[in-house]
């Protein structure tokens, strides 16, 4: 039995993790007839770049810029998709934007090794452990 969700926000980034959370919630969406289905990016801030006594910070608009016509871009090449550009600390934007927007459903892919986990986190732990709904956490593409 599947179960129908009202929006299913699918966490994505650049890497190929993210094209197999939207194929996921693709067919999550047509199997159980979810209204919404969102593609969600968060920004974190920009860190600042040193080169000897320079210090250079890529201009948030500039980035935002950048990442919200790649986000439109993978939209548009989902049928019926919305794209949700937030910024902020990704897991934490992500769980706010859930909780704001009643979603259904969040799903994340993992794709840090145990070792990169250990030293800089998870994402989809941190959005599992404090999502107000349902996560679905997948494993890396093969």
């Amino acid at each position: 039995m599947t179960t129908a969700f009202r929006t299913i926000g699918c966490c994505i980034d650049h890497s190929p993790a993210g094209r197999a959370v939207v194929a996921e919630g693709v067919r999550l969406r047509d199997a159980g007839g979810a209204s919404a289905l969102c593609l969600v990016h968060a920004l974190e801030p920009p860190a600042p770049l040193r080169a000897g006594p320079y210090t250079y910070v890529e201009p948030a608009e500039v980035v935002r810029s950048d990442e919200g016509r790649w986000l439109d871009e993978r939209a548009a090449a989902v049928p019926g998709a919305t794209a949700v550009l937030l910024e902020g600390d990704p897991a934490e934007a992500v769980c706010e934007w859930a909780a704001r927007t009643g979603a259904g459903l969040l799903i994340v892919a993992r794709r840090r090794g145990t070792v990169a986990r250990a030293l800089h986190g998870s994402f989809a732990g941190r959005v599992a452990q404090h999502a107000p709904c349902p996560v679905l956490v997948l494993r890396p593409p093969g």
